[in-house]
């Protein structure tokens, strides 16, 4: 069973990416597994790390007060040790909210290798 997304900051859904990328939901391949957008006093900073299949991709935008989001969806491949060793603007609960994310993403993909017939 495939866990809920873990969403942060100004982000509740996966529609809430898609309006401040300016992208369409379907241009999100595969599943969110954690997002979050902060907005700070005049600029803003975006993390999206999905996975198609057993692979991860990453979103990482930025932004000043004089634009936004749109233009900077660019998902790139990582990998889960890469992600767990980035420091996230030297914020623990980022950190804590990836971790999270990919304990459970690679738990799902353990049990369905498992399943798997031999």
């Amino acid at each position: 069973m495939a866990s809920r997304p873990i969403y942060g900051g100004d982000w509740a859904s996966r529609a809430d990416i898609a309006r401040d990328f300016g992208i369409a939901p379907r241009a999100i391949r595969g599943r969110v597994l954690v997002a979050w957008y902060r907005t700070d006093s005049y600029e803003g900073f975006a993390v999206v790390i999905g996975a198609v299949g057993d692979r991860l991709w990453i979103v990482d935008a930025a932004h000043c007060s004089c634009r936004g989001l749109e233009g900077e969806w660019w998902p790139e491949a990582t990998d889960a040790a890469t992600l767990r060793r980035r420091r996230w603007w030297g914020e623990d609960r980022y950190a804590a909210m990836v971790a999270t994310a990919l304990d459970a993403w690679e738990a799902a993909r353990e049990r369905r290798a498992q399943a798997r017939p031999v």
